[in-house]
């Protein structure tokens, strides 16, 4: 049995999109604890290139973790440029990262919003990380113009009032940030029997659903058989609606949320809250009563009706709800050609897939992989991206762009004569209703 891990991509872990996990050790500096006098290295944007924690003694020094697959930790990067020149004479915000100077340098200069920033930021850090261990980021760490630690925070405590307060008092009364405690989970087992010691080989049909389970991420792994059926499909603390968006999912359609309509007369079960007006207390309460563990593996010799086997499983097992496929006149975007010039055709080196937020490049792939990574990045449109194109074969394709922004996606696009546009079309929605 080989294995194909696959995750469905999720904007939060658990309740906090500010969140983003980073293993780390577990021992370090507590509040009140007094920082020793070490030396900060590869420091951009300072001439010396580098400083000891002694140099900020006087001011409030705000240590912020971050990496640069962090959306999160860049966002505050504005705020927190302007915190530093409006408090230049009492607080220094120094980022640090474990990332290379050479990482760092390139994200600020593909960022349009990034730029102008100049701010002193720490790379390849490897001590401050011990004194100050943690698991997710931003994290951030307040020390006083003495050298203690003040506080330890998230993002959300980053803002001038609470720099004021502290520098005008030294005391501190901020939310103390507590990192998810994530429990060992060997994804080459089983769900049900990570924590007892049953044999891999005992097992030859399961399927079961928990509720809720503290410590587990949310995420969907995938294991699949040498003939490329699916063996096995894990998925741990998920949302109904995204059980059904998998169940329903094929290897040429993968429905994502801007697919899913929901016509129930109570949706507070199906839907998950705004956040932006739902508090982190509020989310995980909603979390925990309507995320379920659910797991199915089967045979070989039945896996060709897996995805079938599922959808019958949340059928006897959510039977409030039913599920189905509807032709929908729905707006999309559509992925159409411009000309009947082609060129995208692969030359035939071999298959190379690579994204990242300001670069998607395929070699040898099929066109759909550009379609589903569109319907993920410009996810928050919530406006399906089909394959409008007709194009069959394989192709070679590179969009130096943002990966969240349409106009420079579409830039991108029309050097291969190419365009995203918008359009009412009859398309697969999964529409999901209350049983009768």
């Amino acid at each position: 049995m080989k294995r194909i891990l696959c995750c469905l991509a999720l904007l939060c872990l658990f309740v906090s999109a500010a969140a983003q996990s980073l293993s780390s050790p577990r021992s370090g500096l507590a509040i009140g604890d007094y920082v020793p006098d070490i030396t900060v290295t590869n420091i951009l944007n300072l001439p010396s290139g580098t400083a000891k924690i002694s140099d900020y003694r006087g001011k409030l020094l705000i240590l912020d973790f971050w990496a640069t697959w962090c959306s999160p930790c860049i966002s505050m990067f504005p705020k927190s440029d302007s915190l530093n020149i409006a408090f230049k004479d009492k607080a220094v915000i120094l980022p640090i990262t474990y990332q290379s100077k050479e990482e760092v340098i390139k994200l600020f200069n593909k960022s349009a919003h990034l730029r102008d920033i100049k701010m002193p930021m720490a790379t390849s850090d490897t001590e401050l990380r011990k004194l100050f261990p943690h698991k997710e980021i931003p994290h951030y760490i307040w020390i006083d113009e003495q050298g203690k630690v003040k506080a330890i925070t998230g993002h959300n405590e980053v803002n001038a009032d609470n720099i004021s307060k502290m520098i005008a008092s030294s005391t501190s009364a901020l939310k103390e940030k507590k990192d998810i405690e994530i429990l060992p989970y060997d994804r080459e087992l089983p769900l049900l029997f990570n924590p007892v010691q049953i044999a891999p080989e005992d097992l030859r049909y399961e399927s079961i659903v928990l509720g809720y389970k503290e410590g587990f991420a949310s995420r969907i792994d995938v294991l699949r058989y040498p003939d490329n059926t699916i063996a096995r499909i894990t998925g741990t603390n998920l949302g109904l609606k995204t059980l059904y968006a998998y169940a329903f999912s094929t290897d040429e359609q993968v429905i994502k949320d801007n697919r899913v309509i929901v016509e129930v007369a109570d949706t507070s079960k199906l839907v998950y809250p705004d956040h932006r007006t739902t508090s982190a207390e509020q989310l995980l309460s909603w979390v925990k009563v309507n995320s379920y563990c659910y797991e199915l593996m089967v045979p070989n010799a039945i896996s060709k009706n897996f995805l079938k086997m599922m959808k019958e499983d949340l059928a006897r097992i959510f039977n409030l709800y039913t599920a189905s496929l509807e032709k929908r006149d729905t707006k999309v975007l559509a992925l159409v050609r411009t000309s009947s010039n082609d060129k995208i055709k692969t030359s035939g080196k071999p298959q190379k897939f690579n994204v990242d937020h300001f670069e998607f490049t395929i070699t040898n792939c099929k066109l759909q992989l550009l379609v589903a990574n569109l319907n993920y990045s410009l996810q928050l449109l919530r406006i399906p991206v089909i394959d409008d194109t007709g194009y069959i074969g394989n192709v070679d394709m590179s969009l130096q762009a943002n990966q969240s922004d349409i106009e420079s996606i579409r830039k991108e696009l029309r050097k291969y004569d190419l365009d995203l546009v918008y359009k009412t079309k009859a398309i697969d929605m999964l529409v999901i209703r209350d049983a009768r």
